[in-house]
């Protein structure tokens, strides 16, 4: 079964332009949009308001900068996830060890 939402999904990169730290993920928002919801959840973070993930030690350096990696049509979260993993594994050489923060994906319910 396909689920529509899934079908304008995007997987991005978050980078720190300070560190080598990256975060890779994916959302079926428009990243812009999923970018401005990760800030919120970074600022209700640092007020204790909420839980921690991986992505916010890329945000703690202050500088860093997003881009869409590809934009995917699929069927559902599994294959979204898998395509994801895929980039994991492609960009994975060569950043720290947050990739494996992609883990925890951004991916909204």
């Amino acid at each position: 079964m396909v689920i529509m939402k899934y079908q304008e999904s995007h997987v991005y990169k978050i980078q720190s332009s300070v560190t080598s730290d990256y975060f890779i993920a994916s959302t079926t928002q428009q990243v812009s949009q999923r970018i401005k919801t990760l800030k919120r959840n970074h600022r209700e973070y640092k007020a204790g308001k909420r839980g921690y993930t991986a992505v916010y030690k890329v945000m703690d350096a202050g500088d860093y900068t997003y881009e869409t990696l590809e934009k995917v049509k699929c069927g559902s979260k599994m294959e979204l996830r898998r395509i994801e993993q895929e980039w994991v594994h492609r960009v994975g050489t060569g950043g720290s060890d947050l990739e494996a923060g992609a883990h925890e994906s951004q991916v909204p319910h």
